[in-house]
């Protein structure tokens, strides 16, 4: 290997020695079991056979969302349904998986539907999971927080936010 004459005061390009490192990180998955719930709450009357209450988890913004996402025309969500087989339970959305650091937010809101003398909840919640890199090829969620912001009327609820440790969205 040579190094080319300077030409006046230009160092060729054969001259021109470039190291390049590239930094990547691995994904880190927020498993549903860590992450954040909802339990659906009737009252006025008994669970039945067929009760069914859909609620959906929709990304903002491109978040990530677990496996099985659709998309329609606002945007990506998952769809899960709560029955009378699942009613005692606190349901989850699924892992989601994160591939890039980052504040990631999302909204849970029950969608209406039609059964006689039922009301549905306008309630919605935004939630936010911060994804840091820890500059040692991994990503870590570090934090996620919940605030309600429609109350079940669809009335906008009063200022609350904190980590979801113990809370469900009901």
């Amino acid at each position: 290997w040579r190094l080319a004459a300077p030409s006046g005061d230009q160092t060729p390009d054969a001259n021109k020695l470039v190291f390049v490192n590239n930094y990547s990180v691995a994904s880190t998955t927020l498993p549903a079991s860590e992450g954040f719930w909802a339990k659906k709450v009737l009252s006025g009357r008994d669970w039945a056979d067929g009760d069914s209450f859909t609620l959906r988890l929709q990304a903002s913004d491109g978040a990530p969302l677990p496996e099985g996402a659709k998309t329609g025309d606002a945007g990506s969500y998952v769809d899960v349904a709560v029955t009378s087989a699942n009613k005692d339970s606190n349901v989850s959305f699924g892992d989601i998986t994160f591939s890039t650091p980052g504040t990631y937010v999302y909204s849970i809101y029950e969608l209406s539907g039609q059964q006689d003398g039922m009301s549905f909840s306008a309630a919605s919640y935004e939630v936010r999971v911060t994804v840091e890199d820890q500059h040692d090829g991994t990503l870590k969620v570090t934090d996620v927080s919940m605030t309600k912001q429609l109350d079940d009327a669809g009335n906008k609820a009063p200022a609350t936010s904190g980590s979801v440790a113990d809370k469900v969205a009901t």
